[in-house]
């Protein structure tokens, strides 16, 4: 019974630290990301992390998340620690995730990252080639935080996975 404790301590000690790392990455959509959010991924199997050599923190990091269209996902969040980076780790935690996508459901994805392009395309996504802020789909799947004002939209690249 101690250890269950103890080990479930762990696990929250741990996702606290992965939340508040992902809060000073100014380039994820801060307004999903929260403590609740990240532990329902977990316990749903909709996110894919890879801990540091003493187990203790998360060092990279994907998640699934829903959208308003039960028949798609998001993957996003998509998180390396600085320390950590360019050694390999964003295609390990996006196939991952990736690999966790419910059958017959399609995936999709926003970046301006350009190493995130790159690791996607490099597993067979394909980017959306026109312009989709204002399209059937997306107006169809996003969520409140992932709209718009008239006139306003985000620059990055739409890209879609169908497996």
């Amino acid at each position: 019974m101690k250890n269950n404790v103890r080990k479930r301590n762990k696990n929250n000690v741990r996702k606290r630290n992965l939340v508040a790392a992902l809060h000073k990455e100014p380039t994820l959509l801060q307004e999903r990301i929260s403590e609740e959010s990240i532990k329902k991924a977990f316990s749903e199997k909709r996110a894919a992390a890879k801990l540091d050599s003493t187990a203790k923190n998360y060092i990279a990091f994907a998640m699934l998340w829903r959208t308003k269209d039960p028949s798609w996902y998001e993957l996003g969040t998509i998180w390396v620690s600085p320390k950590h980076q360019r050694k390999g780790l964003m295609p390990i935690v996006f196939e991952k995730c990736a690999k966790k996508l419910p059958k017959g459901c399609g995936v999709f994805l926003i970046t301006h990252n350009i190493k995130v392009l790159e690791v996607a395309r490099s597993f067979g996504w394909q980017l959306a080639r026109s312009n989709w802020h204002d399209s059937e789909f997306w107006t169809r799947i996003a969520e409140p935080w992932d709209k718009w004002g008239p006139g306003q939209h985000s620059n990055g690249a739409l890209l879609f996975f169908m497996p």
